[in-house]
């Protein structure tokens, strides 16, 4: 009995050694590499671009400065932590649990393959994405927005690289600035704004988006063709704004001002173009750019 308590404590000690010398000596560079291999092997169209990697008890894989890239769309992480599921991984199947920090919010997530292993079925929660660290709305000419963004994004990816996408969003505390003619007098700013869209491979189809302030309510529909750059997308969306009791009171331009009385009740917007260079026309009737 005596004998057997040693050999355990051996085994024991063992195992801890070994576990002590994998984290002191994790080649992370040589898994950088290995990581940014495997998933453009897996998925031909992902790439991703790691700053560093570290591995952390109990087998979290963390990536810092971690940039992901896929057609038409790349993400930032500031930290990305990835933890295998081992349940599935000894039947032969990927599924990961994901968290990370990103534009001073928080994403949590799993990624996994379907069971006959032909699609990859990804999952994610966000919550504090701040909209004004968002890179096409950082350096965008013709949009300032500022507010918070959580909700859900559920996504397939099938054998063909083919990404299908439904995402329910909440937009808090948000503030719109377009750069754009007579638009630019107008400061819009939401308690709120609700957004249900799918993505059907190249296509983002708004199936609804409703914004509530105490000056503007607004309504959306309609389609952006997803292109590569992004901001070269092209634009076909339907805007109705309600105005407010004394909505446009306070504004300065004469101009303006007198377009805008003129309106009794909701005014239509037709917004087209591309993302970088967005154009539209007020009640389509008015040309305005």
């Amino acid at each position: 009995m005596r004998k057997l308590k040693k050999i355990l404590l051996y085994l024991l000690y063992a195992v801890m050694a070994g576990i002590v010398f994998l984290y002191l000596l994790f080649p992370a560079n040589l898994a950088k590499d290995y990581i940014q291999f495997q998933s453009h092997r897996l998925v031909p169209d992902f790439m991703i671009k790691i700053g560093t990697l570290s591995l952390h008890f109990p087998w979290n894989v963390k990536l810092k400065e971690a940039e992901l890239y896929y057609p038409n769309t790349s993400l930032f992480f500031d930290q990305l932590k990835i933890k295998p599921a081992f349940g599935p991984l000894c039947k032969g199947k990927w599924d990961f649990l994901i968290q990370a920090h990103l534009y001073q919010g928080t994403l949590q997530g799993n990624a996994r393959q379907s069971p006959d292993q032909s699609k990859w079925l990804f999952n994610a929660d966000l919550r504090d994405i701040q909209m004004d660290q968002i890179p096409f709305i950082k350096m965008s000419p013709y949009l300032k927005m500022i507010g918070a963004l959580e909700g859900r994004v559920e996504s397939v990816l099938d054998a063909n690289q083919n990404l299908n996408a439904h995402a329910q969003l909440l937009i808090s505390e948000c503030s719109f600035k377009s750069n754009l003619p007579v638009l630019d007098k107008l400061d819009f700013r939401f308690d709120k704004i609700e957004l249900v869209f799918l993505v059907d491979r190249s296509t983002l189809k708004l199936q609804e988006a409703r914004a509530f302030g105490k000056q503007f309510n607004a309504i959306a529909v309609g389609t952006i063709a997803l292109r590569q750059p992004i901001e070269k997308s092209i634009l076909d969306l339907d805007l109705t704004i309600q105005p407010q009791t004394g909505a446009f009171k306070n504004l300065d331009d004469a101009f303006t001002k007198e377009l805008m009385t003129l309106i009794k009740n909701d005014f239509s917007i037709k917004v087209f173009g591309t993302l970088d260079a967005p154009d539209y026309y007020l009640n389509s009737a008015i040309y305005l750019n």
